[in-house]
């Protein structure tokens, strides 16, 4: 029996060009899962960082990534904007790389949240660079990555 891989089959996937891409979409549930159970058993950590970032006055939050990894942040704003009580905004990484300083008000303190599959693709590093050069300091920093 021929394996098929979201409908199609490995040999039509490879002849279209969408085998990478195919196996990352069927992917998603078994990451996300994953990345739960990280975010979950880090969660006293993570809460103590939140509380302590969400009570500087003055805090522009913004959720970031480039592609899909964007859609994550736009996906996540609303209901973050429900609960925090500062601002959210989800901006690309494309976006910030290229107009920084007319989106982020670098007087203010800035919780950046990045998403990226990697955690190094260049528009991602190039972002945090561009907070970390010209955005007030705040005294606390993010840790390690997700």
């Amino acid at each position: 029996m021929t394996k098929k891989n979201l409908g199609y089959t490995n040999e039509n996937l490879e002849t279209l060009g969408g085998a990478y891409t195919a196996r990352e979409i069927a992917g998603q549930p078994g990451l996300w899962q994953k990345t739960w159970q990280k975010v979950a058993s880090e969660k006293k950590d993570l809460q103590k960082f939140l509380d302590s970032a969400l009570s500087l006055t003055g805090l522009s939050i913004v959720l970031t990534g480039a592609g899909t990894s964007a859609f994550i942040g736009e996906v996540a704003e609303p209901l973050l904007n429900r609960y925090w009580p500062r601002p959210v905004r989800a901006l690309p990484t494309t976006t910030l790389v290229t107009h920084f300083e007319e989106y982020i008000e670098t007087d203010r303190p800035l919780l950046l949240i990045s998403f990226a599959r990697s955690g190094n693709s260049p528009e991602s590093t190039a972002t945090v660079r561009l907070a970390e050069e010209h955005c007030a300091r705040s005294g606390i920093s993010s840790g390690d990555n997700l």
